[in-house]
């Protein structure tokens, strides 16, 4: 893996999200503090966000070229060394762009789960969440990852093996975004309250 050229793309994929969600961020802060005043509805708000996301969406979609990038990235930080996989986690631990999209790539394994041979979609979004190794909230990446584990058990797939497997290629540091290490939360992900949770949302 070329590390250096690696790098340099993660870069020029988080400068132009930066630059395509500039305007967006914009009407957020030139709005939100009109909400609920002088007639100014939430509502409001959310239109006019959306007209300003849209129109950007219309030039460009961040997230596909992101996503597209994850779908070679994540099947080669699997069969990385454990340094360039560490350095992998760092290059994209400042890049909020990134973040986000490494966030939404696991949704969007779990909903290409659909036949008990995708398990290559699950180990993708397994290494998606070892990315981003909880640089922001562990929360949202618990969440992630209870979708990733039923779409897998409903399409026939043992989750857990995986868990497993990707857990030894994670992390063993304490995350910005959390109290326990990623490596410790994929290896007993199949005992947290928000995947039970999950389940009986399902049933």
């Amino acid at each position: 893996m070329n590390m250096a050229a690696l790098k340099e793309r993660l870069n020029e994929l988080e400068e132009r999200y930066q630059e395509w969600v500039g305007p967006i961020n914009q009407v957020i802060r030139e709005c939100s503090y009109k909400v609920n005043r002088d007639g100014y509805t939430p509502a409001d708000f959310d239109r006019d966000v959306k007209r300003v996301k849209d129109t950007q969406l219309a030039k460009y979609d961040p997230y596909q070229d992101m996503y597209d990038f994850f779908d070679a990235l994540c099947p080669a930080y699997l069969d990385a060394a454990s340094q360039q996989r560490a350095e992998i986690r760092a290059a994209v631990s400042d890049k909020a762009g990134l973040l986000s999209a490494l966030l939404g790539y696991v949704y969007r394994s779990a909903s290409r789960i659909q036949f008990a041979s995708d398990g290559e979609w699950l180990r993708r979004g397994l290494a998606a969440a070892s990315i981003e190794n909880c640089a922001k909230d562990f929360r949202d990446v618990v969440l992630a990852l209870a979708e990733l584990y039923v779409a897998a058990e409903e399409a026939g797939i043992d989750p857990k093996p995986a868990f497993k497997a990707v857990s030894r290629l994670s992390s063993r540091e304490k995350p910005r975004g959390g109290t326990r290490p990623v490596r410790q939360m994929l290896a007993n992900f199949h005992r947290y309250g928000a995947l039970k949770e999950r389940k009986r949302k399902q049933l």
